[in-house]
């Protein structure tokens, strides 16, 4: 650097101040480029100047970072129908909840028909194979369309039939463990069904903001996820522990009629977005 520059520009170019300045660079590419750049060499002769630029260029990315951050649920139901938000947030909160249900079968096979551990295991593995071809499931769904819709009709459809299932288990107390079981089954398969259901329509949606879309979305469903979870631990113990855990049944059979209704308002057009 020329003595002219330096009588110009007077700093203290120590290597302690240089050290201090440059743990503070959050944007290394921006900061060559300045030094790099012609036009910013002839701007800004001053090495101060060219880190005092680059140090508050990073803090403004910061800054927006942080707004983003804060007010991404705001942009998320400006960007996307909130007929879809609400049909994904409820189907995300009822695969968390399904922990309840979990608890309640256990509880059943255990205490109420005193199964040995071998039969509560052999029943629950059979209500959780429907979980297994979950990729089929998504096949059957955009291949066989029910009333012109590839989406929309199968999360009514499944939803139903989680209400119905639910609701069959809680309502007669004289049900076999084998049929409790198969019961189980078509529960599994209607929560893994709607599951893939709304996945698909969040690929599908997160095509209107390409930049942070999927992220916002995932965001979005698997904070939900985790409150159904917290929400179906809890309230699961509880009513196993102090109630009769087949009043779970109903809870967990509202949450499909909700899934069903919120299905039945969606818009067609949210398939073809």
């Amino acid at each position: 650097m020329s003595k002219k520059v330096l009588d110009r520009h007077p700093m203290d170019f120590s290597t302690e101040n240089l050290s201090e300045k440059s743990d503070t660079l959050l944007n290394q590419d921006h900061l060559n480029k300045l030094v790099n750049d012609d036009d910013a060499s002839s701007t800004y002769s001053n090495p101060a100047e060219i880190l005092s630029l680059s140090h508050a260029s990073s803090n403004d990315s910061e800054s927006k970072k942080g707004r983003c951050a804060n007010f991404y649920l705001f942009n998320l139901f400006k960007t996307y129908d909130n007929r879809f938000l609400f049909a994904l947030g409820l189907q995300y909160l009822n695969t968390g909840m399904k922990s309840m249900t979990t608890l309640a079968f256990l509880d059943l096979f255990r205490v109420r028909y005193a199964l040995e551990p071998n039969e509560t295991q052999s029943f629950t593995a059979l209500m959780a194979l429907s979980w297994t071809p979950k990729l089929f499931y998504g096949i059957i769904s955009d291949t066989f369309p029910i009333y012109g819709t590839r989406k929309k009709s199968y999360l009514v459809l499944m939803g139903l039939l989680q209400f119905s299932t639910s609701w069959a288990i809680a309502a007669f107390p004289n049900l076999t463990p084998s049929s409790i079981a198969i019961l189980g089954f078509f529960l599994n398969l209607a929560t893994a069904f709607m599951d893939v259901v709304v996945d698909g329509l969040m690929v599908m949606q997160s095509r209107k903001d390409p930049g942070n879309g999927s992220q916002d979305l995932q965001t979005f469903s698997w904070q939900l996820l985790g409150v159904g979870g917290i929400i179906g631990g809890t309230l699961g113990g509880f009513m196993t522990q102090y109630d009769d855990s087949r009043e779970i049944f109903y809870i967990f059979g509202l949450m499909g009629a909700l899934i069903a209704l919120s299905g039945f308002y969606m818009s067609n057009s949210i398939e073809a977005d």
